[in-house]
Order: structure tokens, then C-alpha cells, then sequence
């Protein structure tokens, strides 16, 4: 989440400089809209754990989909070390402890809220990353 909030400071910054010079620097006001509507397109572009949800039902729709696609625990190991990958590196980029995915790939916890979805975006560039190499999943 860093990286996505770094980016979207920065283009907020881009926006606000933009409406702050418009009347000084003669930024038309075309101009200040494609600024806020390139901001628009960025966070939607956002996953829905990065942006308000418009409905809570959506969420939690969206969530409930990403567990049905989620691999069982031994799955799950069996991926990450075929793709050659640790437990801190995916704690590290998921935002837990390693502690907390090695329960996560034993079955004796299951991610929840950000980190179910952030998971199985882990999950699913391991996968494909297995695949490329041909050590199937």
C-alpha cells in the first residue's frame, strides 16, 4: 500500500498545484480538469481495498469471490516453494508476519479483509510464475 499511496499523494499534488496556479499562471480551466480527471481514472483503477467502497455489499461480494478462487493451505506452501519464494518475502509483501502466513499455509488461519486480497494477488503472480517456468501448480 506504500507504493499506491506515494503514487496517489503525488498526483494529488499535481492536481492541487495545478487548481492553486490556475488564476496565477493562466492554467485554463480545461487544463485543471484533465489534472483531476487523470486522478479519477488512477483511483479507479484501484483495487477495491484501496478505495472507499461505494457499498458495503460490494465489498464483501468481491471479497467472498476471492476466497471461492482461493487454493487450499497445502496449495498454497506447494506454490511458494515451487516458485523458489520464502515466507518473508511473502509476509513481507503482504503486510503480516511470517508467523502469520506460515498459519495461513498450514490451514490454521485464513487471511481476512486486505490481506485475503493482497494474498491471492500473490498467489496468483506465483502461479503464473510457475506455469511460465513449466512446474505446473
Amino acid at each position: 500500500m506504500g507504493t499506491a499511496w506515494a503514487a496517489w499523494k503525488g498526483q494529488m499534488r499535481a492536481a492541487w498545484a495545478a487548481r492553486d496556479a490556475w488564476g496565477a499562471a493562466g492554467v485554463t480551466r480545461e487544463a485543471l480538469v484533465i489534472a483531476f480527471a487523470s486522478v479519477s481514472a488512477w483511483i479507479s483503477q484501484l483495487p477495491p481495498t484501496r478505495r472507499a467502497p461505494s457499498a458495503p455489499l460490494t465489498l464483501a461480494l468481491d471479497r467472498a469471490r476471492t476466497r471461492r478462487r482461493f487454493p487450499p493451505p497445502a496449495a498454497r506452501r506447494r506454490l511458494r516453494l515451487r516458485a523458489g519464494v520464502t515466507l518473508a518475502v511473502i509476509a513481507r509483501t503482504v503486510g503480516v508476519s511470517g508467523a502469520t502466513v506460515s498459519r495461513w499455509e498450514t490451514g490454521h488461519r485464513e487471511p481476512t479483509g486486505a490481506h485475503l486480497e493482497v494474498y491471492a494477488e500473490v498467489l496468483a503472480r506465483l502461479a503464473r510464475e510457475v506455469a511460465n517456468r513449466g512446474g505446473g501448480a
